[in-house]
């Protein structure tokens, strides 16, 4: 997929000292957006992100899975913001991808200097329905819609939009009623959290577990209004405040990451393996990446990759050691052991030797294991 996709259209500032990629609310594209480079100033570039299956990706179909969704965007997000600090924006549906991305981002090296999650429960708290919204009929969906006060009434009341609406939204509606926050540790990247005061889905007591997702300051503000606070103009001007204030924090903040070395990389790769944080570990992979075993088929490309990390979890626990590290241009060269337990309940003493091929964003392009025997 080309990076364009996500965002179309021409940059319309010149010399931004922020970047903000800004995500919508369930159904909802990048429209949701508009206004706010306006309202914003030229000092930040505001990057409405063009999720599919809506607005100029409507022909594309819609993803139903959040940590799909977030595992595909964050590489281009990753290019995109490149040179400047960055900021992530999520509104509802819009904050959970943010985090999910954000959580992707940082443990690729390249985190956003804050995430800004509006009207939202912090995703550690359990979703409860009586039915999932993403199994109503299109008319029962509808009404909620209607409920929300967030949908034109104009969509509401014509089949014709509705039929390009509804699979959005109701991919969006699984996204999130199927997505279970993990047991991942808290990020290393400040919060500011919104919420309205009158938001049935996000009750106000549902926005202080944010503070538990990272380690820096988190900072929360309810305004008046139900689910759509920001976009009444009675709090318009409250909601902008809030964001250029935690924008000029982040233009002011430390600086854009560099490039990720290969020794980096590398050395990342056997720490993510370590720790089994098994969707960052496919994240350094490129989509088209080839991994090479003795004996086994090749590996080829991130599904596949992601299956067998996800999938086999061939190591259990255990500890990687790099005895020695060799890079070379692209390519680096890795001997070591590992020491622990493997997905048989075998107590293993191994010794390893690997190869690896890294582009030139530290990505892996291959990975080829010429031995791993046990030690002698």
């Amino acid at each position: 997929m080309n990076d364009a996709a996500w965002f179309p259209g021409r940059r319309r500032v010149t010399d931004p000292r922020v970047r903000m990629f800004c995500l919508p609310h369930g159904g909802a594209g990048a429209s949701a957006y508009r206004g706010w480079q306006e309202a914003l100033g030229p000092e930040v570039e505001v990057v409405p992100v063009h999720l599919p299956g809506r607005e100029s990706r409507v022909a594309e179909p819609p993803e139903g899975d959040m940590r799909r969704l977030a595992a595909r965007l964050a590489e281009p997000l990753a290019r995109r913001a490149a040179g400047l600090p960055y900021a992530v924006f999520g509104h509802s549906m819009g904050a959970w991808l943010g985090y999910e991305v954000t959580r992707l981002l940082e443990a690729a090296g390249r985190p956003p200097a804050v995430l800004i999650a509006s009207g939202a429960p912090a995703p550690s708290l359990p979703v409860v329905r009586d039915q999932p919204l993403h199994l109503l009929s299109d008319e029962a969906l509808m009404a909620h819609l209607g409920a929300l006060a967030g949908t034109p009434s104009s969509v509401l009341t014509s089949q014709d939009l509705l039929e390009l609406v509804v699979p959005a939204l109701r991919a969006d509606f699984r996204a999130c009623e199927t997505y279970v926050h993990g047991d991942e540790a808290p990020l290393s990247v400040p919060l500011v959290v919104l919420g309205g005061d009158a938001d049935a889905g996000t009750p106000v007591d549902s926005l202080g577990p944010w503070r538990d997702l990272t380690r820096l300051p988190a900072t929360i503000s309810v305004l008046p209004g139900g689910h759509f606070f920001h976009h009444d103009d009675t709090n318009r001007e409250a909601v902008m405040a809030i964001v250029s204030d935690a924008l000029q924090r982040a233009a002011s903040a430390r600086p854009a990451p560099a490039a990720v070395t290969p020794e980096e990389a590398v050395r990342t790769y056997y720490s993510l393996v370590d720790a089994k944080d098994f969707t960052g570990l496919v994240e350094l992979f490129t989509p088209t990446a080839v991994y090479r075993r003795p004996g086994y088929e090749p590996l080829v490309g991130r599904e596949a990759l992601a299956a067998f990390y996800r999938g086999e979890r061939v190591i259990v626990d255990g500890r990687h050691s790099v005895t020695t590290l060799v890079a070379e241009g692209n390519r680096v060269a890795v001997n070591g052991t590992f020491n622990g337990t493997v997905k048989d309940g075998r107590e293993v003493g191994l010794r390893f030797a690997d190869f690896f091929t890294l582009d030139d964003d530290g990505r892996f392009t291959e990975r080829d294991t010429f031995f791993f025997t046990p030690m002698v």
